[in-house]
């Protein structure tokens, strides 16, 4: 008996052994290669660095829809406030801009995905005015909309189009290119209420500013955009600017049914000469960028 015990002890130590090593190897290999698709590596890796602002934001919006107050509901949005008072009258701008956004792009909200009813939240504790999830939106689409206290000062004035920019997003909410998505929020929020501050421009368009060509590069793609040109300030107002701009002249040079062809083409590339009888590039250069 006592030799049995022994003999079990001494394949358990061997078997712990064993589990070791292959830990270390594993370890090892992951050093070499990499975390895995998915997994966050070390410290300052940017997979890390991407995994846990997204893991923060997701608890954040979560966490400020279950406390939120609702202020006022109407026939197709509901309006919430959080640490500030917001006027009721905000309702009856927001629908406006519901109508005019289906009635210039010639669709309807998707309330079979995003839900019977655009949830707008005006809170002190949002930064930059987005939507749910932001850019990860279509992974997870809700019709909810995040504002922070300067955009809603702004739209209750009537000099900030923000609010209607963000809502552009939930009605074009399945997209292929970024700057398409980008640019046609901006246009949609222009046509409602021209001049107005909009987005990364909070002070309006400069048509003056001059576009670099390898942001051109990625004008009507499904290309995703360098992080510096979607998050630093400066690069991120051009970026927005030279969208808006494309799109702009997409949809004055052959309307929006033809545009939405184009926004709705999983391979928007390939169908520039189909819908516009010119190559990206050469709409691009007709632009004037």
């Amino acid at each position: 008996m006592r030799f049995l015990r022994m003999l079990l002890s001494a394949n358990v130590v061997v078997l712990i052994l064993l589990m070791a090593l292959q830990s270390l190897s594993v370890a090892a290999q992951m050093r070499r290669n990499g975390p895995g698709p998915g997994i966050p590596g070390h410290p300052g890796d940017p997979r890390t660095e991407a995994f846990i602002r997204k893991a923060l934001q997701e608890q954040r919006e979560q966490d400020l829809v279950k406390r939120a107050q609702l202020v006022v509901a109407g026939p197709h949005v509901d309006i919430f406030q959080d640490g500030l008072v917001v006027d009721p009258q905000f309702l009856a701008v927001t629908e406006d801009a519901y109508g005019k956004l289906e009635e210039l792009t010639g669709r309807k909200f998707d309330t079979a995905v995003l839900g019977p009813r655009v949830r707008v939240f005006v809170s002190t504790q949002i930064g930059i005015s987005h939507v749910w999830r932001g850019y990860e939106h279509p992974k997870d689409p809700k019709g909810i909309v995040f504002l922070n206290p300067r955009v809603y000062a702004g739209a209750m004035a009537g000099t900030d189009a923000t609010f209607i920019h963000e809502m552009a997003y939930l009605i074009m909410w399945k997209f292929y290119s970024h700057t398409l998505r980008e640019g046609i929020a901006n246009y949609l929020a222009q046509r409602i209420r021209p001049g107005a501050g909009s987005g990364a421009n909070p002070a309006g368009y400069d048509w003056s500013i001059k576009v670099p060509k390898a942001m051109t590069s990625y004008l009507g793609t499904t290309k995703e955009a360098p992080r510096m040109m979607t998050a630093e300030p400066e690069s991120r107002g051009v970026y927005y600017y030279a969208s808006y701009r494309f799109v702009k002249y997409l949809v004055d040079t052959a309307g929006m049914e033809v545009f939405m062809k184009l926004y709705e083409s999983r391979k928007p590339e390939d169908e520039f000469p189909k819908l516009y009888g010119a190559t990206r590039k050469e709409m691009i250069a007709a632009a004037g960028m």
